[in-house]
């Protein structure tokens, strides 16, 4: 057994490039999956110490006012032991145009916040608690004042402590923003007593439960009559779903992306490693007459696999992680605020190591195996199949067409026949370097063209405003002048049968500042009577139009909608009526948006029921700022993809030319100029090319709307966008390194030892 493993350890150094690129194909695949799962996966696990470490609640119920006899009755009559009570309200910073989201407490029990700087959190001190982040950005600290107003009430407030709370990880203070603004918007804790003093009498409006204790609505309408609104539990949570959404698109895109890497590599180290035990038949031949058992001889070259794909695969374990996360986590902190993110190995990428050993361990073995079946004799003859009796091929029955192909184009096709299998390998290292290239430009290009259709073909407002709820909002706005569209956008629900989507539900009117099209692309006219649907919605749903969904507001109440009309609209997703239909189904129209063409936006700004204005511009930058997040995975795997495409087209390549190598000298000895060979080389290398070019392009235009599918959120639509640049790029890429490793193979013709490549037994 030492002479074998020291011939193990003289193969790898013979064959050093082979080895080399499986031990870099094995590197990739798991330095990609490990370094992106441990991103996703340790999100998952820092947001659950976030949630233990908060003490969040488990219910959450929502009011007009809670008063202390609804209190005493919560604990005397409910047995509500303990509960956090609330106010919430948006009030302005004196002398800056920024807000913060102001919240008191009667105590923390079930709303923790976690102390970035300064004192804990007391709620019956006088200070306030500031969220960390707004502080950071504009230069604050604890002992600083802030003077706060709400409504024409000021309180000068001293900053107690910095925080950072569990409730507000997506935070971005207005909904006209997709990211965090924490220049403009932040939010802070005070006691009771504080706001006070601030606003004399303001009621709590909401209440936390915890430690198992909850309430049904039932018994919150006998306590509260028409003061309660509605009750949400936590796994209801809008802000824990959509982290948890963020965790499963990351985990879904680096597990379908990184299957492809790991399947095309499996493969390739499958073919790679059996090529290079067949390579080795005549010493296996000889091992075995020599008398040599053949458990020895399977696990001298079972160490093959098990030695460079455990190597390769220790080396990603440890690179991932190192070198994904600032990337990753850098830029998904731009809208997720947490106070730690910690990595943590996903138990996923154990199975993928033991794959990829497996594949290479067995490819050896299995080869070894079928060769050792053999009678030494047997094994000894015929290394290079060429008593491989061929049929004539579709091409060579027409003779017309036969006869004017050049010798080396004729060699070239009868060879690929002979050799099926390795002719396929090199077509599938084609068709992944184009699958993955062209997926990983495509997706980034696809969200690119998804933003500007929502800002340009969506909309043609020129500034949006988030305003007060009030029944007399035209009278309010009737003197800023340009064009008006007044929007009511909730959050609900939509649901048919078992089928139930959380949405944006929203009314409006039809005055051409938003846009509605149909599914050949058509405008729609949004009427009284309407329902819209968007696309998306309806094929989660399986609604079509004339059917019925079920639509309940938060707070408002539910009702059965009959669609009338599909809308190819791609973000947000949801149901669309005129605000005719929601003021019979609902309740009175009250919008929350105004978008505006040519008003005069001082007019606007200084309206007292506008709260926040916003440029459609400054949106559309906003959702490309969020679309990095994404573009930041896809750049990894871009650079991945090439770095993979070269190894594995390289590999397969190389092998090729070693098992041709004795073709190559048979050429040269009956006459064959090298530049001759070289133009076979050539030959075929254009064939595999041409052929894993044309089935790669389709394949992966097919792999791209799928992987879109999968990884894009409930409430946007991506859809596959490819052009010409795309394609070109990825087709350069690929073809370069083909062509480049076949100019890199052809030096080697004239180097060729003619007495040892036509050695038949060594």
């Amino acid at each position: 057994m030492k002479h074998l493993f020291l011939k193990t350890l003289r193969d790898v150094k013979t064959y050093w490039t082979q080895f080399l690129g499986v031990f870099f194909m094995t590197l990739i695949s798991i330095t990609i999956y490990a370094g992106m799962a441990v991103v996703g996966h340790g999100l998952d696990v820092s947001v659950e110490q976030y949630v233990n470490e908060s003490n969040l609640a488990d219910q959450w119920i929502y009011t007009t006012g809670i008063t202390e006899e609804d209190m005493r009755r919560f604990e005397n009559d409910e047995g509500i032991q303990e509960a956090t009570y609330a106010s919430r309200l948006r009030a302005d910073v004196k002398g800056a145009q920024q807000f913060l989201e102001l919240t008191a407490l009667s105590n923390d029990t079930f709303m923790k916040s976690h102390l970035v700087d300064g004192e804990a959190y007391d709620p019956e001190s006088s200070g306030l608690w500031l969220d960390s982040k707004f502080a950071q950005d504009n230069n604050l600290k604890p002992g600083d004042a802030l003077i706060i107003k709400y409504e024409g009430f000021e309180k000068e407030f001293e900053i107690k402590g910095l925080v950072l709370n569990i409730e507000k990880m997506l935070f971005t203070g207005s909904n006209l923003l997709t990211i965090p603004d924490h220049k403009t918007f932040g939010y802070a804790f005070i006691g009771k007593e504080s706001l006070n003093e601030l606003i004399p009498l303001y009621p709590y409006t909401e209440m936390r439960l915890g430690n198992g204790q909850s309430l049904s609505d039932d018994t919150l309408e006998s306590v509260l009559g028409d003061r309660f609104l509605f009750s949400e539990m936590r796994e209801d949570k809008d802000f824990l779903e959509e982290v948890a959404k963020e965790s499963n698109q990351m985990m879904k895109m680096s597990i379908l992306f990184s299957l492809v890497f790991v399947l095309l590599s499996a493969l390739t180290m499958y073919s790679s490693m059996s090529r290079l035990i067949t390579n080795q038949r005549t010493i296996i031949g000889t091992m075995k007459a020599l008398g040599i058992e053949a458990w020895k001889i399977k696990l001298h070259y079972g160490l093959y696999g098990v030695i460079i794909a455990t190597i390769g695969s220790v080396c990603g374990l440890f690179l991932g992680p190192a070198i994904v996360p600032p990337i990753l986590i850098g830029v998904k902190e731009t809208y997720i605020t947490l106070p730690y993110w910690h990595t943590v190995h996903h138990k996923s990428v154990y199975l993928i190591i033991a794959g990829l050993i497996f594949t290479c361990t067995f490819a050896s073995i299995k080869n070894t195996r079928y060769l050792l079946k053999k009678a030494p004799a047997e094994i000894l003859r015929n290394t290079h199949n060429m008593d491989v009796v061929l049929k004539k091929g579709l091409l060579e029955r027409f003779d017309v067409f036969w006869s004017r192909l050049p010798n080396g184009l004729k060699w070239s096709l009868r060879d690929n026949s002979r050799n099926k299998v390795r002719f396929l390998m090199g077509v599938v290292g084609v068709v992944g370097g184009m699958v993955l290239l062209v997926a990983g430009l495509g997706v980034t290009k696809s969200i690119e063209h998804a933003n500007e259709y929502i800002f340009t073909e969506q909309s043609t407002y020129s500034h949006i405003s988030e305003i007060k709820m009030s029944r007399h909002y035209e009278e309010a706005f009737q003197d800023i002048g340009g064009e008006q569209e007044f929007c009511l956008m909730l959050q609900g629900t939509a649901s048919k049968g078992d089928k139930r989507r959380n949405i944006a539900i929203s009314a409006g009117e039809n005055k051409g500042l938003l846009i509605y099209k149909d599914l050949d692309g058509n405008a729609i006219n949004l009427d009284s009577g309407d329902v819209l649907i968007t696309r998306k919605l309806a094929g989660q749903l399986a609604v079509d139009v004339g059917d019925v969904v079920k639509v309940d507001i938060k707070g408002i109440g539910e009702e059965e909608l009959k669609v009338t009309k599909i809308t190819s609209n791609i973000s947000p997703q949801g149901i669309v009526m005129a605000k005719e239909k929601y003021e019979k189904y609902f309740a009175d129209f009250m919008p929350n948006l105004l978008l505006t063409k040519d008003a005069r936006l001082k007019d606007l700004e200084e309206n007292g029921l506008t709260l926040f204005t916003a440029t459609r511009d400054h949106q559309l930058r906003q959702a490309n700022i969020l679309a990095e997040s994404v573009e930041a995975i896809m750049y990894i795997l871009i650079l991945a993809s090439v770095v993979l495409v070269v190894v594995i087209i390289y590999t397969l390549s190389t092998l090729n030319y070693i098992e041709r190598e004795r073709d190559y000298a048979t050429l040269r000895v009956l006459g064959f100029r090298k530049h001759e060979i070289r133009n076979i080389l050539l030959n075929d290398s254009i064939l595999t090319v041409l052929l894993g070019w044309i089935v790669g392009v389709f394949t992966a235009a097919k792999f791209l709307d799928i992987y879109l599918k999968v990884v894009s959120l409930d409430s946007v639509e991506w859809v596959a966008y490819l052009d010409g640049r795309i394609l070109a790029l990825a087709t350069v890429i690929v073809v370069g390194v083909s062509f480049s490793v076949v100019f890199i193979l052809s030096s080697r013709i004239r180097k060729i030892d003619l007495v040892a490549s036509f050695k038949s037994v060594e």
